[in-house]
C-alpha cells in the first residue's frame, strides 16, 4: 500500500512540474518584467540617449538631454532625431477594462487623458499627478462593485515638423509586464510634458 501511494505522490510531482516548466515556457520573453527591463536598456544604448521606451510593433521613442534631443525609430527602421522646441503638444491616454464582479461581465474603453500637455492638449492636472496615476486598478464602490484596469497605454506626441507631425508609442503586455511598460511610459511622458508646457511658454523661434 505504501509503495502504491508513493507512486502516486511521485508520479503527481513530476504532472506538476511538467505543467509547470510548460507555463514558464508558454510566456514570450518580453512578457517577462526583467526582460522588458533589458529591452528598454537596449533601445537606450541603440538610440544613445538617457531614457527610452519600446512601443507596439517596435516603435523606439528616446530622449537625449544633453543634446536637447527627441529620437523617434519606427518599425521599418526610419530614424528621426528632432529639436526639444519642436514639440508642440504631448498626450498619455489609458485603454481601461472595466469589469464588474457582481454582474460577472467586462468591457474595454478608453480612458480619459491621464496627462495633455502644450499648444492644444487640455492639461489633465499637475504633471506630478501622472506619477500617482498608475499605481494600479482603480476600484468604484458601486452596487456592482466594478474595477477599472489598464490594459493599454498610447503616448502621442505632436511636432512642428511637416515630414513627422505626429508619432504614436502603445504600451501592452501581460500583468506581468504591463506595469513595468507603464513606468517607463509615465516617467518618459512626464519629462515631455514639462518640454511641451515650456515651448508654450517660450515659442519656438
Amino acid at each position: 500500500m505504501s509503495f502504491f501511494f508513493s507512486t502516486v505522490i511521485f508520479v503527481s510531482l513530476v504532472g506538476a512540474g511538467a505543467l509547470w516548466w510548460l507555463a514558464s515556457r508558454s510566456i514570450p520573453a518580453l512578457d517577462r518584467p526583467s526582460d522588458v527591463l533589458a529591452e528598454i536598456e537596449a533601445a537606450r544604448k541603440e538610440l544613445q540617449c538617457d531614457y527610452a521606451i519600446v512601443g507596439a510593433g517596435g516603435t523606439l521613442l528616446g530622449l537625449s538631454s544633453d543634446e536637447d534631443l527627441i529620437i523617434v525609430r519606427t518599425p521599418d527602421g526610419t530614424a528621426s532625431r528632432l529639436p526639444y522646441n519642436a514639440l508642440r503638444a504631448v498626450t498619455l491616454t489609458p485603454t481601461l477594462r472595466s469589469t464588474s464582479v457582481s454582474a460577472g461581465q467586462s468591457r474595454t474603453r478608453r480612458g480619459s487623458q491621464l496627462i495633455g500637455a502644450g499648444a492644444g492638449a487640455a492639461l489633465a492636472g499637475p504633471v506630478g499627478a501622472l506619477i500617482g496615476g498608475l499605481s494600479g486598478p482603480q476600484q468604484h464602490e458601486t452596487k456592482t462593485h466594478s474595477s477599472d484596469h489598464i490594459t493599454t497605454l498610447e503616448l502621442e506626441l505632436f511636432f512642428r515638423d511637416d515630414g513627422l507631425p505626429r508619432v504614436s508609442v502603445v504600451a501592452t503586455g501581460n500583468y506581468g509586464a504591463l506595469p513595468v511598460k507603464q513606468d517607463a511610459f509615465k516617467d518618459i511622458a512626464a519629462r515631455l510634458a514639462n518640454i511641451a508646457e515650456r515651448n508654450t511658454i517660450t515659442p519656438r523661434m
